[in-house]
């Protein structure tokens, strides 16, 4: 999936495309589509008409949600978090910008 992103005044716009869901076994359901948008998954409801957020089971016994063979993880995905670390040099080009670090800066070199 391709998402595009466009930073307006501090706003950030993501068009995101539109996917089917292939997984559904019996022929006559209709196909299930969705997106993703900051890390949620939405599908569209036929009954109401539109997307709504996926909603996870919490109704099962606790053993169910360790197992690896866990029947919904394809429908929810892992349970990870991707954590961007920024480089050195740019926290150093960010820090050495702020007001008070750049007044220092000078202020030792002269």
């Amino acid at each position: 999936m391709v998402c595009y992103k466009k930073k307006d005044g501090g706003i950030v716009h993501e068009i995101c495309s539109l996917e089917k869901e292939t997984t559904s076994l019996n022929v006559n359901d209709p196909p299930q589509y969705f997106f993703a948008f900051q890390k949620k998954k939405y599908n569209y409801s036929h009954e109401e008409k539109k997307f709504l957020p996926l909603k996870s089971p919490t109704k099962l016994p606790i053993s169910e949600y360790f197992r690896d063979d866990y029947a919904q993880k394809d429908k929810f995905g892992s349970n990870g978090m991707d954590i961007p670390m920024p480089k050195f040099f740019d926290l150093l080009k960010d820090q050495m910008m702020e007001p008070f670090s750049f007044f220092q800066f000078f202020s030792v070199a002269l």
